[in-house]
């Protein structure tokens, strides 16, 4: 990453790219599986305005809603979380 950035700006854009990465790859077995949207909101009790908003590039989905679609579409997630070496050196937000 750019020198322009400092370290905890770093990690946010880090950490918003790898969600945009598990939401790309979850709407992908969506769209793969041939489910619409409008059956993945029948799958989820939910409506499709709400699928639409989950997979804009704009969502912040709680966990929960992330957990229930992988499930819904058949996915198995890796999460994994990492200390980075110089944590304790990051500004408090």
């Amino acid at each position: 990453m750019s020198d322009d950035f400092t370290p905890l700006e770093q990690l946010a854009i880090h950490n918003h790219e790898a969600w945009a990465s598990l939401q790309a790859q979850l709407v992908g077995i969506r769209i793969e599986q041939g489910v619409s949207q409008s059956q993945m909101a029948n799958r989820l009790g939910i409506s499709q305005p709400a699928v639409s908003q989950f997979e804009s590039v704009t969502a912040m989905p709680r966990l929960g809603s992330v957990l229930a679609y992988a499930l819904a579409v058949g996915a198995e997630l890796d999460l994994r979380a990492t200390a980075l070496e110089n944590a304790r050196e990051l500004p408090s937000t």
